[in-house]
């Protein structure tokens, strides 16, 4: 993930369960103990996501299908990742 230049995501299984996959961020620096990637993009996230809790969905400009209903990703610049303790 951090050497492709693209971050992947699936569609959520939880209580905000969703039928698009879509990748999903936290904006701004993560928290401590929390493992993932803080990056930048030029692809403009959903329109109406909740604040704080941007995503970008399968259909929308820039975001790329690798495949349908399941799978997508961003092109991103990685600037710093966070690893498990």
């Amino acid at each position: 993930m951090s050497g492709s230049g693209a971050i992947w995501g699936r569609r959520a299984r939880n209580v905000y369960a969703s039928l698009w996959p879509a990748v999903k961020a936290w904006a701004g620096s993560l928290p401590d103990g929390v493992i993932g990637y803080e990056f930048f993009t030029d692809v403009e996230p959903d329109p109406g996501a909740a604040p704080g809790s941007p995503q970008w969905s399968e259909g929308r400009p820039g975001v790329t299908v690798l495949e349908r209903n399941e799978l997508v990703s961003i092109s991103v610049i990685v600037t710093k990742r966070h690893d498990a303790s």
